[in-house]
């Protein structure tokens, strides 16, 4: 097998649409990996936002998602794969992988509640491992249900994440111009639009078609920082 055909390119952007373990070989390495791997939590069996679809909200029953991917968590393998082709790396997920990560006090700790005592079967933050050499780091931004703050239109993922959540890492931990960012599983494309919006090169790849498309239809939009500007 060679390297495929690019699902989409740009300038400075590139998406692969396929198994990224039969298309990481084949590229070069990169200055960071930036990602959310699949880590079996979902399982099909979560709602995302809500138990119950609600037309015009970002409520969505988790059965409207295929979650098949997320049916186990990455292998070790495939993590080590990661850190071999990229010279730095922030991952998600790191909760589910101490066993395979250094120890480091560099964590980005996502708090998406912004407050106390909420009460529900969601966790209250997401916390990434990076190979930085930086002190722990908490980001805040609301991002539950109809109460989440940013990206315009309803999440199209079950795992998406903000827009300003990429930017703003791309931001504190990017300090190079013209640095080439990694994301083996792009989901919707959001660490994609950011790289764009920060003007970083990017390398994508998605083994779901659907989400390829998606991930396409939001690096075409001309956007300032998350609004999307009618052409």
């Amino acid at each position: 097998m060679s390297l495929p055909k690019p699902y989409y390119e740009e300038p400075g952007i590139i998406i692969y649409h396929g198994d990224c373990r039969d298309i990481l070989p084949y590229l070069e390495p990169v200055d960071l990996v930036l990602t959310d791997p699949p880590y079996g939590a979902i399982g099909g069996s979560k709602a995302i936002g809500g138990s119950k679809a609600i037309e015009g909200s970002s409520f969505v029953e988790a059965n409207s998602y295929d979650l098949s991917w997320d049916m186990k968590p990455i292998s070790h393998n495939d993590l080590q794969i990661l850190l071999d082709i990229s010279k730095n790396q922030i991952i998600f997920g790191a909760n589910y992988f101490w066993d395979f990560f250094k120890h480091t006090n560099s964590l980005i700790v996502w708090d998406k509640k912004c407050q106390n005592g909420w009460d529900d079967t969601y966790s209250d933050g997401e916390i990434a491992w990076t190979s930085y050499k930086k002190k722990l780091t908490i980001y805040r931004q609301l991002w539950v249900g109809a109460l989440k703050s940013g990206d315009n239109g309803k999440r199209v993922h079950p795992t998406q994440k903000p827009e300003e959540l990429m930017r703003w890492i791309l931001g504190t931990y990017i300090t190079e111009p013209f640095e080439t960012v990694l994301d083996p599983y792009i989901g919707s494309g959001t660490t994609g639009r950011a790289c764009k919006d920060m003007n970083k090169k990017f390398i994508g790849i998605e083994i779901e078609e659907k989400y390829c498309e998606i991930a396409v239809k939001r690096l075409r939009q001309q956007t300032l920082f998350g609004t999307i500007i009618p052409e």
